[in-house]
């Protein structure tokens, strides 16, 4: 596949490849002058002092922001984070979506919905965020730590699918709704429902009271041992607070719990761009 070429106001994921035959592959150049767009936006939507003034494109009519790679709060991110915890060497294949390399034949006979990321493991093609973590964390089972319930074990197994479930759903659904408003929207030249936002995170906040009650309790969603449940919130998490969100952090256990989650050193890895480790 070749290169992404330089595209302007692309916000797009990529492709990964695991070693000794395994790929992670995200789609493209991120706009990431977008991603800072969006947060300045929110900013001054919520603070009309600033008057901020932007153009179709997401950029700044005084100048372009500073570009950022691949970052951390996508899915491929967060395949990126469990190969890292597993201990996993892989190989990053960007595809440029500004470009139409993920709508090319070649890609799709890999996903046929020309969605990022996707990995291909000694010619297994697995694509869908979720479903990749849990592979590599089954696969490398005995590599890093064991991010999945024992097989046999039923009512583990069942407290697992229990989680998955609430993140999956309870989770998401209210983060996809607030990036939707604040970056999606600006992506595609429209603007954002500032009162849509508001009510996605007040949704968002009432499942964290929740969230917070559990994890008054342990240290982790299951637990006193991190699963892969809670390794699945990162890329969320971090992605509200790329559109200017601080509500990860105002609960004191849900603050906590996200805190050691994003220290560990399979995230921090990826602060300034996914790398591939073959």
């Amino acid at each position: 596949m070749s290169s992404p070429r330089s595209t302007e106001g692309v916000y797009s994921w990529c492709l990964f490849l695991i070693c000794p035959k395994l790929y992670l592959h995200n789609t493209g150049k991120v706009g990431t002058d977008l991603i800072n767009t969006a947060l300045t936006y929110h900013e001054s939507a919520t603070n009309p002092s600033q008057n901020t003034s932007l153009t179709r494109r997401g950029r700044h009519e005084n100048g372009p922001q500073t570009p950022r790679r691949h970052h951390q709060g996508s899915p491929s991110g967060l395949v990126a984070t469990v190969l890292n915890e597993k201990q996993v060497p892989f190989e990053f294949i960007p595809v440029n979506t500004g470009c139409g390399e993920h709508k090319t034949p070649e890609y799709r006979a890999c996903n046929p919905f020309c969605q990022a990321p996707y990995i291909d493991d000694d010619g297994f093609i697995l694509y869908e965020s979720r479903a990749i973590c849990r592979y590599i964390s089954m696969k490398y089972g005995d590599q890093g730590p064991s991010l999945l319930p024992p097989v046999d074990d039923v009512r583990a197994n069942a407290l697992f699918e229990q989680a998955a479930a609430v993140e999956a759903v309870t989770f998401t659904q209210p983060v996809a709704g607030a990036i939707n408003e604040i970056f999606y929207k600006r992506l595609r030249g429209l603007t954002p429902d500032m009162a849509k936002y508001d009510e996605y995170i007040a949704t968002l906040s009432a499942k964290l009271d929740v969230y917070d009650e559990i994890l008054g309790k342990q240290k982790y969603l299951l637990g006193d041992e991190i699963s892969l449940v809670d390794l699945l919130h990162l890329s969320g998490g971090a992605a509200l607070g790329l559109i200017g969100s601080d509500i990860m952090g105002q609960k004191p256990n849900v603050a906590r719990w996200f805190n050691d989650l994003s220290s560990r050193e399979s995230w921090r890895v990826l602060k300034d761009g996914i790398v591939g480790s073959a």
